[in-house]
């Protein structure tokens, strides 16, 4: 796994959130992980977050106010307020200091215009000599109804598609194993342009549907889905479950 993550900043979303990205990622793959819906006594400060070593790649989770000129609205749960003023928020600075990325995870409203600010972000970042890295969170029903749209612009750098919570068309089952999981991360797989990364997600906790026990994980899933050219690792649901299971411990060396 790659060494102590340096943070990328503040991420978009309808929920938009913030993805950190370490200095260096992993030969084969990384585990991603969402923060920031629970208290730090529950998943922990960001800094310490990073300071595991489990996670190459963290997004902050939510920036859910944006947009038509009005002030932007966080939220990040028990870690700070943002609804009025985000003056508590800014001891995040230290760690998000280096650069920013964007993780688009929508789940609602229209799905227009994200293409656009696909390419205006990306604009942005060469315009102004900085990396701008830009992920995805698209549910894992193919295409994405919300998301398709921008993924097929090429511009996306990592994408982590949601295999739980969604529908059993597409996500682990106990009782049928992984064959519409296969299904559905094959036809991902044509989706995602040769640059950019894709990471199965998966719910670290048995308490949410599509859980897929670290053992499946490890002897079966891993070892079929790491052999895809495009394949990037895994994204983890989420911090605080992950606090309590292990999850990522579990399977960090097969990742």
């Amino acid at each position: 796994m790659a060494p102590l993550a340096k943070l990328l900043g503040a991420c978009l979303m309808i929920f938009l959130s913030s993805t950190l990205i370490q200095n260096s990622e992993a030969s084969n793959g990384g585990i991603a992980t969402y923060w920031g819906q629970y208290t730090e006594e529950a998943e922990g400060s960001l800094a310490e977050v990073c300071n595991t070593m489990l996670y190459s790649y963290i997004s902050v989770a939510f920036l859910n106010r944006f947009g038509s000129g009005q002030d932007l609205g966080f939220n990040i749960s028990g870690h700070c307020s943002c609804e009025s003023d985000c003056s508590s928020c800014i001891r995040f600075g230290e760690d998000i200091k280096t650069c920013q990325s964007k993780d688009f995870h929508i789940e609602n409203g229209s799905p227009l215009c994200y293409d656009y600010l696909a390419r205006a972000l990306k604009k942005y970042g060469k315009d102004h000599n900085k990396m701008v890295y830009l992920s995805a969170a698209p549910r894992c029903l193919y295409p994405d109804l919300y998301l398709g749209r921008a993924i097929y612009t090429g511009l996306f750098d990592f994408v982590w598609v949601h295999f739980f919570n969604t529908s059993s068309a597409c996500q682990y089952d106990s009782t049928t194993g992984d064959d519409v999981l296969m299904i559905s991360w094959n036809a991902w797989t044509t989706l995602i342009e040769a640059a950019g990364k894709l990471f199965l997600g998966v719910p670290a906790s048995d308490d949410v549907f599509g859980y897929i026990p670290p053992d499946a994980m490890n002897d079966k899933i891993l070892p079929e889905i790491n052999r895809t050219s495009k394949y990037g690792g895994v994204m983890v649901w989420n911090r605080y479950y992950d606090v309590i299971t292990n999850f990522s411990p579990s399977i960090i060396n097969q990742v």
